[in-house]
């Protein structure tokens, strides 16, 4: 199939769930929804996971570890950014690190049915779209980390953990987060990448994240999000984080990483 058809099957499929297809200023994909906002900064998403959530990751390995169990909360599955960063950083790092397990949050399924496809090697209108991902995040950390490659064996071996993983039952795929939402796990790292409160006030509100941080956080812990609401301030060092606000990424304002010990 050539590249143009491949395009518009895909583009076809994404216009037939209510998204649209974006390529970002690094050349990496995202997904718009709807009429509505974008999953990633238009500079970069590739860049934008790197910056915001890679930066939580390696904060994550100067803290004592826990001895047995690391959790990892990824609030916004999208196209799997933030799992493909988070198996990097472990496999890069796991003589250091405990177990880990992911638990990651959609609310669109058939985000969830298309990347398992890809991980398989199996026919899915997405594929290219989840191959220019892995290849836009490897090839990011190449340029600062030499540990890592972007060569087609790297990026094998990379979704091959993925695949283990989710058989493994060390990457849990669950539904969207409500103010219902009913948590199991007690989170160490936090990847808050939810969409904005304009579209999902009930995830940016006072009570939900007093909820979650009071309530599922396990030190030593990590939480990273794209925003600085003072809200969201507010309540991470009442449940006992100290706040870092970081500068925004390509000219947003502001950026949050907190951390409890």
């Amino acid at each position: 199939m050539d590249n143009d058809l491949k395009r518009l099957k895909s583009t076809n499929y994404l216009e037939s769930k209510g998204f649209s297809l974006e390529v970002t200023k690094d050349g990496s994909p995202t997904l718009r929804w709807g009429q509505g906002e974008s999953m990633h900064h238009s500079g970069g998403a590739a860049s934008e996971t790197v910056y915001i959530y890679g930066y939580a990751l390696e904060k994550y390995l100067k803290l004592q570890m826990p001895s047995n169990e690391l959790v990892v909360m990824s609030m916004g599955f999208g196209l799997g950014y933030n799992e493909i960063l988070t198996v990097v950083w472990y496999l890069l790092n796991q003589d250091q690190l405990p177990k880990i397990k992911i638990v990651s949050y959609e609310k669109e399924a058939f985000l969830y049915h298309e990347f398992g496809l890809w991980l398989e090697n199996r026919d899915t209108p997405l594929y290219e779209i989840y191959e220019e991902v892995l290849k836009s995040v490897t090839k990011l950390l190449s340029s600062s980390d030499s540990r890592i490659s972007d060569d087609l064996t790297f990026q094998k071996h990379i979704k091959k953990n993925l695949l283990d993983f989710r058989k493994q039952q060390q990457w849990i795929q669950e539904d969207a987060v409500t103010s219902q939402t009913n948590f199991v796990d007690q989170f160490n790292i936090f990847l808050f990448d939810a969409f904005s409160n304009k579209s999902t006030p009930d995830l940016w509100s006072t009570d939900f994240l007093v909820k979650l941080l009071s309530g599922h956080s396990k030190k030593p812990c990590v939480f990273a999000t794209y925003a600085c609401r003072g809200e969201l301030k507010r309540v991470l060092i009442s449940c006992g984080f100290a706040f870092e606000k970081r500068k925004g990424f390509l000219g947003k304002r502001d950026a949050t990483c907190a951390v409890l010990i």
